[in-house]
């Protein structure tokens, strides 16, 4: 509404970044230097996020497709909604300097056309990609957890190709100081020693550990992979 109303556009963003709703804010993640923040994310599941084929997009909420629970055929209990975020305050240490996102538009190198799990991806390419962001020092701009309002990845949305409280940052693979709209790596991440919360498509709650199982992990964030993922 802000955008098609007929008011101006920028104005009506500036007017939602001044909203704090404390409904989105986990008091273990204070987030005063924030903009409208938000320690809550979808899930768009195991891929590189925006800038994918829609048939590559796997989780319960993405980009240009729509998601009924009829699609979601490994089951409401087996497949994640909805996780924990840090925000980005400006800090360099610890899960705030990880949730910095480093940009890296050429770390993907010959290997640019695989976008999701299990059709492409694989853990050791994810996990080269990390190593890759590790040794990154240009930072994007943007805030995690920066704008409730704005669906992107990064923003209200994160995947699962990195596991919680993932030790590589979080990346994009986009054009440098764009808005994440372009291929990325977001994780969930908490506060919480341990693993982060996640809300489930059935409504219920799990705390998912820090060391769970990268496959296991994928068949969680997956709406239809039809894999058998047993007890987490």
């Amino acid at each position: 509404r802000a955008c098609n109303d007929g008011s101006n556009s920028a104005d009506q963003a500036y007017k939602l970044d001044q909203v704090r709703l404390a409904a989105l804010e986990c008091p273990s993640d204070p987030s005063a230097n924030t903009a409208a923040p938000t320690n809550y994310a979808f899930c768009v599941g195991p891929n590189m996020g925006w800038g994918i084929a829609i048939d590559q997009q796997s989780g319960m909420f993405n980009r240009n497709a729509v998601v009924s629970f009829r699609d979601i055929t490994d089951g409401t209990a087996n497949t994640i909604a909805v996780s924990e975020q840090v925000t980005y305050e400006g800090l360099s240490s610890g899960p705030k300097d990880l949730t910095r996102v480093r940009e890296g538009s050429s770390i993907r190198g010959d290997n640019g056309a695989q976008d999701s799990w299990p059709t492409e991806l694989t853990q050791q390419q994810v996990e080269g990609w990390g190593q890759a962001a590790l040794a990154l020092t240009a930072i994007n701009g943007n805030k995690v957890g920066e704008r409730w309002w704005r669906g992107q990845p990064g923003r209200t949305a994160f995947s699962t190709l990195l596991t919680p409280n993932s030790t590589y940052p979080n990346v994009t693979f986009h054009c440098s100081g764009c808005n994440y709209d372009g291929n990325t790596m977001m994780a969930a991440r908490s506060m919480h020693a341990g693993g982060v919360h996640s809300l489930m498509g059935d409504g219920s709650v799990r705390f998912l550990n820090d060391n769970i199982n990268w496959t296991t992990y994928q068949y969680l964030g997956s709406r239809n992979d039809g894999g058998e993922i047993g007890e987490f």
